[in-house]
């Protein structure tokens, strides 16, 4: 049999395996007849390969007689049979000529047995990416149109989609894919008039985000996400207050991280409370629920008189150790700088009054210092030798 006639007779096989209702044809699941076949049938098997990833090249591989041929039909971007030789150990391996974008089928085989493998694409590698979904608003009787970002070339699913507003039939979108860039775009159902707002699922590997769906009607009446709180007192944790929608839920965000979320009352308030005192003079989060446009704040630290902090002490007695006190705001931790150097911390008492005694006797005929304390302004001081 010359080879453009044994090619052509292993496609057909090929084809009539991959049209076949089951994994495996029937030469593959006869009885053999003798020991020497029992021994090549024994050695023919296709590795177990499950899942792929999107945009990628698939590796198809297994066991065969030393030198056998295998013949895989329907490779992505194949010209429709393509051939691999076992090796010496009976090892063979073959490479899709083209990425693989979606589920797919292959039949196996070496001139006697066939095998069909069904091969699913994962999205483990683009777990790392979240999808992020678009505020989704819509018009009654208008179009339905679902966007986003996600992995790039991920393949979502999506549900809870009205098929009729009317009755609320959810409908699954199967195979929506996001481009290179991750964006996705999907929808175009015709929404009736009944539903004001429903819940739509996007689902990616492990993830599931779902988003909620408002008619313009309903936006208008929604309570918008807002935050009341501006300012906070530098050095102590902070209640961050504001509104959402009755019942919503409020993901808190500081920058990318995910900190934690609250939810909004019967009347629309929520409120949390900062996990440890804020030590910087502004403070920063975006807030994310469904149905509206992620809010970012920015507290800024409250300034405290800086009559808060003084210091009484105005003289010193040359070449001895120098007390030196002053009065903060009760509690306040005050730092003691010469120049740019940081040299020590005290605290103020429940009266607000703090000292400190200097660590060497004072030679010079002049003494300075720079006290730092959260919320207020600097304060430098000058003694001068008695």
């Amino acid at each position: 049999m010359n080879s453009f006639v044994k090619r052509t007779a292993v496609a057909s096989a090929l084809c009539a395996a991959l049209l076949a209702p089951v994994g495996f044809s029937s030469a593959a699941s006869a009885a053999p007849s003798s020991a020497s076949q029992h021994a090549t049938e024994a050695q023919f098997a296709v590795d177990a390969v499950q899942s792929f990833v999107s945009g990628e090249r698939v590796t198809i591989s297994g066991t065969a007689a030393a030198g056998e041929e295998i013949h895989v039909m329907n490779l992505p971007g194949g010209s429709g049979v393509e051939t691999a030789t076992a090796d010496a150990t009976g090892a063979w391996s073959l490479t899709s000529p083209g990425a693989a974008q979606g589920r797919f089928s292959v039949v196996v085989g070496d001139g006697q047995h066939s095998a069909r493998v069904t091969l699913l694409p994962t999205h483990e590698a683009g777990d790392e990416v979240p999808i992020v979904v678009d505020p989704i608003r819509f018009t009654p009787g208008g179009k339905l149109v679902l966007t986003g970002t996600a992995a790039p070339n991920a393949d979502l699913v999506i549900t809870g989609v009205p098929q009729d507003a009317a009755q609320g039939t959810p409908v699954t979108l199967v195979g929506v894919r996001a481009g290179a860039d991750g964006r996705f775009h999907a929808g175009g159902i015709t929404l009736s008039t009944q539903l004001e707002r429903f819940d739509v699922t996007f689902h990616l590997g492990s993830q599931k985000v779902t988003a909620t769906a408002v008619s313009a009607e309903a936006e208008a009446e929604v309570t918008p996400l807002t935050v009341s709180t501006t300012s906070f007192v530098t050095g102590q944790k902070q209640v961050i207050e504001g509104t959402a929608p009755a019942g919503a839920r409020i993901d808190v965000y500081s920058g990318t991280k995910r900190l934690m979320d609250v939810t909004a009352d019967q009347n629309g308030a929520w409120s949390y409370t900062t996990g440890s005192a804020i030590m910087t003079e502004t403070f920063s989060r975006t807030l994310k629920t469904a149905g509206q446009d992620d809010v970012t704040f920015v507290l800024t630290a409250e300034k405290v008189d800086a009559a808060g902090l003084t210091v009484s002490t105005a003289t010193f007695a040359k070449g001895t150790k120098q007390l030196v006190e002053g009065t903060a705001p009760a509690g306040a931790r005050i730092g003691v700088h010469s120049g740019s150097k940081w040299l020590m911390d005290v605290t103020a008492n429940a009266e607000g009054k703090w000292s400190y005694v200097t660590g060497a006797a004072i030679t010079a005929d002049t003494f300075t210092r720079t006290l730092k304390s959260a919320g207020v302004d600097d304060v430098t001081f000058t003694l001068t030798a008695e």
